[in-house]
């Protein structure tokens, strides 16, 4: 399984989607769900290292 994109590049893939397709369009909405999984891999990414100890940034 491949890494998940990070959520500043799944980002841009859907603005740049979004200008050429149809919201309902079938690529958006996967573009939808790798911002979905960005942003859950990076929230669990940071409360991995708060509970080791990381502290606040």
């Amino acid at each position: 399984m491949s890494q998940p994109p990070t959520v500043s590049a799944a980002c841009a893939r859907l603005a740049a989607l979004r200008r050429w397709r149809r919201e309902d369009d079938p690529v958006v909405a996967a573009a939808k769900r790798d911002l979905v999984v960005a942003q859950a891999t990076a929230l669990a990414a940071e409360a991995a290292r708060l509970l080791r100890g990381g502290g606040a940034r």
